[in-house]
């Protein structure tokens, strides 16, 4: 799995325990079972198409987000055959 998130890893540190609060609800542990591969462009958006890119070669099999539709352009343009989910529920904390 790829973690694409604008923000630097310190600020985004309670969106993504949100996420893996709720993979491993569903049993996925990360270096169990799940291997995840993250990648922050640390507020500097126009780093966001070449970790998109990264992550694409890397090929994991599906592309978490964060951040909202504006953010998921990036991977969309990098790739038409990884799966995208847009990380929107947890861009609060909500779960």
């Amino acid at each position: 799995m790829g973690y694409l998130s604008a923000q630097d890893s310190a600020s985004d540190s309670t969106r993504s325990e949100a996420i893996w609060l709720d993979l491993r609800e569903l049993g996925h542990i990360e270096g169990k079972n799940i291997s995840i591969e993250y990648r922050n462009a640390e507020g500097k958006l126009v780093r966001l198409p070449e970790l998109a890119a990264e992550l694409v070669r890397l090929k994991v099999d599906i592309i978490v987000a964060t951040g909202g539709p504006t953010w998921v352009q990036a991977p969309k343009n990098a790739t038409r055959t990884i799966s995208i989910v847009i990380g929107e529920q947890w861009d609060e904390g909500v779960r």
